[in-house]
């Protein structure tokens, strides 16, 4: 094979050398990085435009993560005057920013520009600064204002980049956006530079991005070969320091509610319900209301114009099946930032290959489409024309196959092929092919033919344009234990102290608890803000795993309590660690995606470890454990059932028990084991009174109980519970089980 291929090239090295001089000039001509001529830029943008359009959108409204919250003149006219005017009181984006806030709403953007102050109260520029600081989950939008904002910014007036709460404790994020030659908005930049303050500026989805991965104000991705580098993920670069946009779908894609309904709760009256006296409150009614539906809970909110004379308006890449309120293929800013918050969220890039693939797929179909129109023309037809007509005929095929396939990479693997190499490469093959017929003889284009049919390989390319494989995800079930810890009070605390303080504090607090974690034999599964989450008898097997996560859970506490009273000075109050532990069967693997993936764990029984975590809130405890792990360990710790409970979510109730202290002694002095156990004698007999509603006796086993230990809660809790239903008995069927609400 290897001396045929060698005998090839020598018998025709001028066809060679053609073609590799033809592969150049069509790589060269049909890249906009080294030539941009427009009409073909023109005609591979409409084919991008034709794909997306093919595809359709991608996701249902109700799974992404963004939602937008829309002022149009609708809003404009339920506002009561003498708000109901252009543009909005800034009093009434704080009520929204509560509001959101109080939906859970993890991220809110502001996709508008406020340039200059309220106009009616500078009262209202300070309830919008102070809500925005109070918050800090507030991106607001900045604008460039020059005559090439591309990608440098020489001069941004007052350096508050068109916004006047710049200085507010928010991030900013530049709304400037860079259509195409046709006026098409398909793509997007990371960031702009401020050749001022020699500062690189996020744009406004990035700087969305940045607040719910926890990054900087001015967090940029490094700009590395052909990607935006975030460490953690790589946003692939499409042309001129920019990406292109995946949209999910045209307009009307993201979930959109209207900003009246966000502010209309019982604190706001809207016109309708001056004018009609009846109470609508849309936000926070019991029944109906967004507070109550988890719309907002952990998304990422964007606030805009949906009004099309506010003009915010851009031509994109798809357009609805089907005419909406705004014509064709025009879509609000917001959703276009919508789109491109979701697309990073997701990791779902849009990806172009490499110039080397490039050149060898030019190269590849040059030399297999010569071969094919040249052994169309060997054969022996009655009628030589019947040869041309045939590799026309071919031509047009290929041309359809090539864009098929490349549609389906598109739809499949995310990867955009420019369209007009690969169709550059059959067409100048064809006419090479045709001039070729004229000035070769039929004796050489035959064995241009059958060299080139044993030399290529008709899976190459497909070897040469797939995707690495997919990361093979999997998991076992196994017994296992899983803790949950979380700081009482951390929120609070973290309002209070600088950035560069809570920071530091954090990371020396994670240290100590990691090297608990590992010194106890546990796997540390991930950190989310105050929060650690560990598990026990994996991948490693540990038959003590019951009892070194409450040794874990123990020595936790015992070093919070020493860093509390190292850290008192520094942000000057308490706050205690709060655990829940619970074992069972769960699924343990590496679970994620095929760039992403995690070691960790899944399950009911982790699920129930959590909420034990935040059920500590209910009783006052530090430290709850459920009955699977008090049966493995119970005599090896001191340790009282303190309820029956039914966590949300489940019908079978949870025999649950704090956790204080090791037999041994960890955390009390063996004099004080004697009391504790005392105090745990007494709590037991009033639970048990409890339960046989024998509610007077068992309040006088509660107080004993505090007389030992007056800020014993749960004692506390008992008694008031104790009270609550000598006044309202509970019904015959009570079994003493306790339905908790906390999640």
């Amino acid at each position: 094979m290897l001396n045929e291929i060698k005998k090839y090239f020598s018998r025709d090295r001028h066809h060679i050398l053609v073609s590799v001089i033809l592969t150049i000039l069509i790589f060269v001509f049909t890249s906009p990085e080294l030539i941009n001529f427009k009409p073909l830029s023109s005609l591979e943008n409409k084919i991008i435009d034709l794909n997306f359009n093919r595809r359709g959108s991608i996701q249902n409204p109700d799974s992404l993560d963004v939602i937008i919250v829309g002022i149009s003149n609708e809003t404009i006219n339920e506002l009561p005057p003498p708000y109901n005017q252009w543009p909005i009181a800034r009093n009434l984006f704080a009520h929204a920013i509560e509001n959101l806030n109080k939906a859970g709403a993890k991220v809110i953007g502001i996709d508008l520009l406020f340039n200059d102050l309220d106009k009616y109260s500078k009262v209202n520029d300070s309830i919008f600064i102070n809500t925005i600081k109070k918050y800090k989950n507030v991106i607001l939008a900045g604008k460039l204002e020059q005559e090439d904002w591309r990608f440098q910014s020489e001069n941004i007036q007052k350096q508050n980049f068109g916004n006047i709460y710049f200085d507010a404790d928010s991030s900013i994020g530049i709304v400037n956006v860079l259509p195409d030659d046709d006026g098409v908005l398909r793509r997007y930049y990371p960031f702009y530079y401020d050749n001022k303050s020699k500062r690189k500026i996020p744009s406004f989805s990035l700087a969305v991005v940045n607040k719910f991965f926890g990054l900087g104000k001015f967090f940029v991705p490094e700009k590395s070969d052909r990607y935006f580098d975030y460490s953690f993920f790589k946003i692939p670069e499409f042309i001129s320091n920019s990406f292109l946009i995946n949209y999910y779908g045209p307009a009307g894609t993201f979930k959109q509610i209207n900003f009246i309904d966000v502010i209309d709760d019982a604190g706001f009256k809207t016109l309708t319900e001056l004018e009609t006296g009846e109470e609508i409150n849309t936000f926070d009614d019991t029944l109906t209301g967004l507070l109550y539906s988890n719309i907002f809970k952990n998304k990422v909110v964007l606030i805009g114009s949906v009004e099309p004379e506010d003009k915010d308006l851009f031509p994109v890449s798809i357009e609805p099946e089907e005419e909406g309120s705004i014509s064709g293929n025009l879509m609000y800013g917001v959703e276009v930032h919508a789109n491109v918050v979701q697309m990073v969220l997701d990791k779902n890039f849009l990806m172009r290959g490499s110039p080397y693939s490039k050149i060898l797929i030019i190269f590849i179909l040059l030399l297999v489409s010569l071969n094919l129109f040249e052994k169309i023309r060997s054969i022996r037809f009655k009628f030589s024309l019947f040869a041309e007509v045939i590799n026309f005929l071919i031509l047009v095929l290929l041309i359809l196959l090539i864009y098929e396939f490349y549609f389906y990479l598109f739809v499949k693997f995310n990867l955009v092929r420019m369209f007009i190499p690969p169709i550059s490469a059959v067409i100048v093959a064809y006419t090479a092919s045709t001039v070729s017929n004229y000035l070769k003889e039929r004796k050489q284009k035959m064995m241009i033919k059958g060299m080139f049919s044993q030399y290529l390989n008709p899976q190459l390319v497909n070897e040469l344009i797939e995707n690495p494989e997919k990361l093979k995800l999997g998991g076992i079930r196994k017994e296992m234990t899983v803790l949950f810890s979380d700081l009482a009070n951390f929120t609070t605390i973290s309002e209070k102290i600088d950035p560069e303080t809570l920071v530091e504090l954090l990371n020396h607090y994670f240290d100590e608890m990691t090297e608990i974690i590992f010194e106890t034999k546990g796997t540390l599964d991930k950190f989310e803000g105050d929060a650690i989450m560990a598990f026990w008898n994996a991948p490693i097997e540990d038959p003590q795993h019951h009892f070194n996560s409450v040794l874990c859970a123990l020595r936790m506490k015992k070093k919070v309590n020493e860093l509390k009273s190292n850290w008192k000075s520094i942000i000057g109050q308490d706050f205690k660690i709060r655990i829940g532990i619970n074992s069972g069967e769960m699924i343990v693997g590496n679970m994620g995606g095929k760039k992403k993936f995690d070691y960790t764990v899944m399950g009911d029984n982790v699920n129930l470890a959590s909420r034990l975590e935040s059920i500590n809130k209910i009783y006052g405890t530090d430290i709850i454990i459920s009955e699977n792990v008090y049966n493995k360990i119970s005599d090896k710790v001191i340790a009282r059932e303190i309820d029956l409970i039914l966590v949300k979510g489940k019908t079978i109730p949870v025999r649950i028990y704090e956790l204080i202290d090791l037999k041994d002694g960890l955390l009390f002095s063996s004099n004080a084991h004697k009391e504790l156990l005392k105090l745990i004698e007494y709590f037991e007999e009033g639970l048990n009174l409890y339960r046989e509603r024998m509610f007077n006796r068992a309040i006088e086993e509660f107080e004993k109980v505090l007389l030992i230990n007056p800020d014993d809660f749960p004692a506390r809790v008992f008694i008031d519970r104790c009270f609550e239903f000598l006044n309202s008995p509970p019904p015959d069927d009570w079994n003493g089980v306790f339905e908790s609400k906390v999640k």
